[in-house]
Formats: structure tokens, sequence, C-alpha cells
């Protein structure tokens, strides 16, 4: 049978470009039994393999040895390319159902008894049997489905699982395409830059695409982790509501949270808490305003929230050290704890993703810029992260912030030291 490059372009009428070339020999090539294929959008990965089965199909015709191959997609797409470009042999030999004369969805079986047949991606996989598995558009099937897939194969040659996908969402995909070899994967992964009919749609995405969606939609490079969202995009979205920033529960405590700042902003945060559930209730930013004026400021917001009530506490960054005792000389009686963010920043942090993974933190749509930050926020950010640092110092609990603390202002020194009095500090 002729080879892959000049059976695809003698079915589609293309020219494969040298990448294509490369991906079709890849796909068809039995040596390589667990197989990656990343590329950027447009790179018509759907089309190939479409292709590859309809090769391997026909290609039975000829050896006389009968194969099943199931390919896993949720995508119309495939399903369209098998039924233009499926061949006359390939009709020759399809078992045709009564009159029904054009391919079904769900796949064809030739006379030898071979087929090839499309399963979504849902639980129904796991009750097929396949001797080679192309899973399109990997990054949006579940590991529990890829792996109920994988469990189909057969173990009669070629015994093979192909993955194709643009890497657009973390998963099993993505730490595959990261460490290819500790999966027992081979990786094949071209830019969609490389496609001379995509020149005017990614010079276009240049202008429209931030930075990392471009990265990955375009050049099918998965971001470092530190360039993660580190928030979940989807459970912000769930947290943010079309609510006003007021206290709802009369027996509830607020806590405060203070990033100091000069050319970057001061941020105050006010958060309401009842039981497990929180809710920003204020939320605020100063920019270049000294200590000097900004503790008036401060003080006065909250002196009106009556923030130094019994339960409630205000937590501040600890630097730059001559801003501590400034709020207080404008507020009698408020007590500040000072946190050492260098030994807790991680642990804020963390205990805010899981309140947003958990959508127990309520964010009034009001305060954009705070949601726009939450969006952005990648892990070990040290500039543009002060809305978010607010909140987190709002909403930190740990076992050495007390209700009330017996004497003195008390700060955190770090998370293996003893709280010191702010006299003795």
């Amino acid at each position: 049978m002729e080879n892959i490059v000049s059976y695809f372009e003698r079915v589609t009428g293309l020219k494969a470009t040298k990448e294509q070339i490369s991906v079709l020999e890849a796909l068809v090539d039995d040596k390589l039994k667990n197989l990656v294929l990343c590329c950027g959008r447009g790179f018509s990965k759907s089309l190939l393999c479409a292709i590859a089965g309809l090769y391997y199909a026909e290609k039975s015709i000829e050896t006389g040895i009968p194969i099943k191959i199931m390919i896993v997609s949720g995508q119309d797409a495939l399903y369209q390319y098998i039924d233009t470009y499926i061949t006359e042999k390939l009709k020759e030999n399809l078992i045709q159902k009564g009159m029904y004369q054009n391919i079904p969805v769900e796949g064809f079986r030739l006379k030898n008894g071979t087929q090839v047949f499309i399963k979504p991606p849902t639980g129904k996989v796991r009750s097929n049997r396949a001797d080679i598995l192309f899973l399109d558009e990997a990054a949006d099937i579940p590991q529990e489905i890829i792996n109920s897939a994988s469990m189909c194969l057969t173990g009669n040659s070629p015994n093979r699982i192909i993955m194709l996908s643009t890497p657009h969402r973390e998963g099993i995909l993505t730490d595959i395409i990261r460490e290819p070899h500790k999966y027992n994967y081979e990786l094949l992964s071209y830019s969609s830059e490389v496609c001379p009919w995509l020149i005017e749609s990614i010079t276009r995405a240049k202008k429209t695409m931030s930075k990392q969606q471009f990265k990955i939609e375009i050049m099918a490079k998965i971001p470092e982790l530190s360039e993660l969202n580190y928030f979940p995009r989807t459970h912000i979205s769930k947290c943010v509501q079309p609510v006003e920033p007021c206290r709802v529960y009369p027996e509830s405590t607020l806590e405060a949270g203070i990033d100091w700042g000069y050319n970057e902003p001061t941020v105050l945060t006010i958060t309401e808490k009842s039981g497990i559930k929180r809710k920003v209730i204020y939320h605020n930013a100063w920019r270049h305003q000294p200590i000097e004026i900004l503790s008036v400021e401060l003080a006065k917001i909250l002196k009106q929230y009556n923030i130094k009530d019994s339960g409630n506490v205000v937590k501040a960054d600890m630097l730059p050290k001559e801003y501590k005792g400034w709020i207080e000389k404008h507020y009698e009686g408020l007590y500040i704890y000072y946190i050492n963010l260098a030994d807790h920043k991680q642990s804020m942090l963390e205990q805010l993703r899981i309140k947003i993974r958990q959508h127990s933190i309520t964010i009034p749509t009001k305060y954009i810029n705070l949601v726009k930050q939450l969006n952005s926020y990648r892990s070990e950010m040290t500039r543009g992260d002060d809305l978010v640092i607010s909140l987190a110092l709002s909403s930190y609990e740990s076992p050495l912030i007390t209700k009330q603390p017996t004497a003195g202002r008390v700060i955190i020194c770090n998370s293996n030291s003893p709280l010191k009095s702010w006299k003795n500090w």
C-alpha cells in the first residue's frame, strides 16, 4: 500500500507541510505505542487523525487482518472528515445498514471485520474494545475517561494510544506533555505558526490574545507552573456575586487585612466571617499616600465598622517597620496583628485558594479590580498582587492570632516564634 503522505494528498487533494508529514508518519508508526501530538489551533489535528484512521482501515483490506480503531472525540469534525474523505475502496468493502448509504455518525464496519468507531468522551467508552485508540482534543477529556478508554485496548497489534490536543487546560494531558518519558509517551509538538494558511489569523491573534493565551493556543507550549493561574477562574466566577458589600449577619465577626505600599498601593480589605462563610464588605486602595495622612483615613474607616469590638481582628503586613503604630495613634484601644509575610504568605494564599475552591467566600461584583487580580495572579508574584494579599490577610486564620491580646500590640514574627508584645519588639 502507498505511504501515508501520498495517501493523505491523494484522498484530500491537499499538499502536506513538512510538519504534517512528520505527524502523519508518526500516526501510523506502530513502534510508537504511546504518542502525544501537541499542536496549536488550526494545525488540522483532527483531519490528520481521521486520515490515519482511514489509512489503517484500508490497509487491513490488503493484509486481511481486521483491526478495531476507537476514536474518542466530542467534536463533529472527525465524523465529517471521515464521511468526506472515505475512499472508493473502503466504500466497496463497507457493510451498509439497510438503505442508509452515508457513513453512520458512530463509525463504520468493513466486510473483513475491521471497525472504525467514534465514541463521545463519556463513561460509555468502557464497554468497547480496540487495537488503536485515538483521543481527540484530549485536554478536554477527564482523566477518568482517558483511564477507562485506555483499558479498552485488546493488546493485539498495534496496541496504540494516540492523544491529540492543544494544551489549553491543566490535567493529565499537560502532565504527560511536561514529562512524556515519565509516562512512557513520545511527544510531537508544533506551533500553528508553521501553517501558511494561518498567517492572517495568527497576525490577528497576536493583537487580541494575551501572551499566555498565544503561547498555549498558537505555539502549543505548556506554561511553567509559575505562569499558571493560582486561583482557578471557574471557581472565582462562582464566588463573584451581584450583591452589595454590606454586613449580612448581626452576630458575625469582622476581619481586616492591610497590605502597605506607596508606589504600589496600600490596600484595606474587610471581610465578614460567619461560620465557614466569608464576604468582602469593604475593599479600597490608596497610592502615593504618606503614612501620616493615610493612617488617619484608615483609622476613620475602621472606626466606622467598630473594628475594635470583641471578636473583630485587624491584620497588617509588618513591613515597612516605620508604619507600625500609626493607625493606633488615631484609634485608641485598637489592636493590630503585624504579620511577617515572608513566613506566612504561602499559608495565607493557600487558605484563600481553598476558600475560593469551596466557594465559601463572596466577592461583590463592584470590586472589579480585585476580581481581575485574582484571575491573573500567578505563583511567586511579587508585584501587582497587593489586592490579593490584602484579601488573603483579611481571611487568614492562624492559631497564633487570638481573639483579643491581653497586653500590647502583637506581631507574628514567624511560624516558630512565640508572640511578642509591640512594646518589646
